[in-house]
């Protein structure tokens, strides 16, 4: 096994679980990885186990996803990366046990109380968004539409993006998500900057109350279960050892 390149605590990630990563697609980032060991230690101090036969069925799973139906494609695909097959179900093993540790430290009580707790986050609006190079440029059109000098359509033709997004609160601005989440359909909102450091109008389509449903339940978990680890990962402060 190679050396460790960062530690924290008692885990360490090492340049194998780096190329592992790489080879297999995912996050690789160090602080990332830490989270990953963390969690598969945590998993085994819980005594919480996987079977040969889950381990199995979801390596399977990774197979099929890369288009290796075969035993002659796996091994040819094994051979390429520079992988065993043992190193493979090692990882599916970790991720599987990573997976029991998300549902037993956070179950659903914990879930409800999250959603409850920050019901108005978690809720949705539909919007059309132009993104501009300057605040000023999105500032002036905002001025001519809301006093009836200029169209969507036609400010729609000067933006330099142009989409249709679907966003829970929490995605937006800080500073339009209360008039985006509260104005009436129809209204333009903005400008704002955006994480591409754009400055963006939104014109309301349409707003949902959020509904508690299996694809938030499971967002909500990982946030819970990412917090969780995180505090714990903060405890010790990462060292880079090479």
């Amino acid at each position: 096994m190679s050396d460790a390149i960062a530690s924290s605590g008692a885990v360490s990630v090492t340049f194998d679980d780096l190329l592992l990563r790489l080879k297999l697609g995912g996050d690789v980032s160090v602080e990332t990885l830490l989270t990953h060991r963390l969690a598969v230690a945590r998993a085994v101090a819980e005594g919480l186990t996987v079977t040969d036969e889950e381990i199995s069925a979801e390596t399977a799973d990774l197979y099929a996803q890369l288009d290796l139906f075969e035993e002659v494609q796996v091994a040819a695909w094994l051979a390429r990366m520079h992988l065993t097959a043992a190193r493979v179900e090692q990882d599916v093993r970790d991720r599987l046990l990573i997976a029991a540790l998300r549902l037993h430290l956070v179950p659903d009580e914990l879930v409800e109380q999250r959603f409850h707790a920050s019901f108005h986050d978690y809720g949705t609006a539909a919007m059309e968004v132009l993104a501009f190079a300057s605040q000023g440029a999105a500032a002036e059109l905002a001025i001519q539409m809301r006093e009836g000098e200029t169209t969507w359509g036609d400010a729609a033709l000067r933006a330099r993006d142009v989409t249709s997004q679907t966003l829970q609160r929490r995605q937006v601005p800080e500073e339009v998500a209360s008039s985006l989440f509260a104005a009436p359909p129809g209204t333009i909102v903005g400008p704002a900057e955006n994480e591409e450091g754009q400055y963006a109008l939104y014109r309301i389509l349409f707003r949902r109350d959020p509904i508690l449903d299996d694809e938030l339940r499971e967002t909500i978990r990982q946030e819970l279960f990412h917090e969780a680890l995180r505090q714990e990962l903060a405890k010790g402060p990462v060292t880079y050892l090479r």
